[in-house]
């Protein structure tokens, strides 16, 4: 059954960013269910929806570094995907000093 499926990866998964705002570099910490990583990416996104990075999470635990130095001042929205399913999107705020 595709619900059950859906609603074990939404209830077995964690993630976290920091510092949050940010202007050089931002920290994810996430943790995906053993049994259920597959294929786990996390996703920024600008305000209009287009994709700004994407990084490809090679276990199912750990930190990852991510550098917004590139990135314009203003609201982003990262997700968490596993197994081609989105689990949450949360906002990151990115600030760069002139």
């Amino acid at each position: 059954d595709t619900t059950n499926v859906v609603n074990s990866l939404q209830n077995n998964f964690y993630i976290i960013n920091y510092p949050n705002p940010t202007n050089d570099k931002s920290f994810f910490r996430y943790n995906i269910n053993n049994s259920d990583f597959k294929n786990a990416t996390i996703e920024i996104n600008d305000l209009l929806g287009r994709k700004m990075q994407a990084i490809l999470l090679t276990q199912s635990n750990g930190v990852v570094s991510v550098s917004v130095k590139e990135m314009a001042s203003g609201i982003y929205f990262y997700s968490l995907f596993n197994a081609g399913i989105k689990l949450t999107t949360r906002k990151i705020i990115v600030y760069q000093e002139d």
